[in-house]
């Protein structure tokens, strides 16, 4: 399992009503879990999940983005042979 955050360095748009109020982007979780069925054979189940921040969710016009966490899954088998 793994965790990150993300902030931007500077924000673009200064002074207008678009600009975001902060500069933190987010924060995103990673997990993978895998489980060997054969000698050649491994499955892994992968999932990411992106927790949207104040960057995207709101700008100094007080305007809500509503914008959707975006998230991954995958699941995936390895065969060697």
């Amino acid at each position: 399992m793994n965790a990150g955050f993300g902030f931007a360095a500077q924000t673009a748009g200064k002074g207008t009503a678009a600009e975001p109020d902060s500069s933190y982007r987010g924060t995103e979780l990673n997990a993978e879990v895998g489980y060997k069925l054969f000698d050649n054979m491994t499955v892994m189940a992968q999932g990411a999940y992106f927790i949207l921040g104040d960057f995207y969710q709101k700008t100094k016009g007080g305007v809500d983005n509503n914008l959707d966490d975006p998230y991954q899954a995958r699941l995936m088998v390895n065969y060697a042979f």
